[in-house]
């Protein structure tokens, strides 16, 4: 799975919009549209925003993997689904 497919899994996943995810990031809503759409890649700095502001995403955000606390948000969208 590429990083803007990543990007926008954690993004739904979490309910944010790209307008809340762009307040988040201290980016532009563009930018975020650009980072979706694999028309630009996200900085260092921004994706050290994205771990600090998601830290049970980072191993899988960076690897594709989880273990123990980290996880995908699949795995979020899978709990919800079986508590709902």
């Amino acid at each position: 799975m590429q990083l803007n497919e990543k990007l926008k899994l954690i993004r739904k996943a979490e309910g944010y919009t790209q307008v809340q995810l762009a307040q988040i990031l201290e980016v532009s809503e563009a930018s975020v549209q650009n980072y979706e759409n694999e028309r630009k890649k996200p900085h260092t700095g921004v994706m050290q925003k994205l771990c600090q502001q998601f830290p049970e995403y980072t191993l899988w955000l960076m690897t594709g993997k989880t273990s123990g606390d980290q996880i995908s948000p699949h795995d979020k969208t899978a709990k919800s689904d079986k508590t709902a």
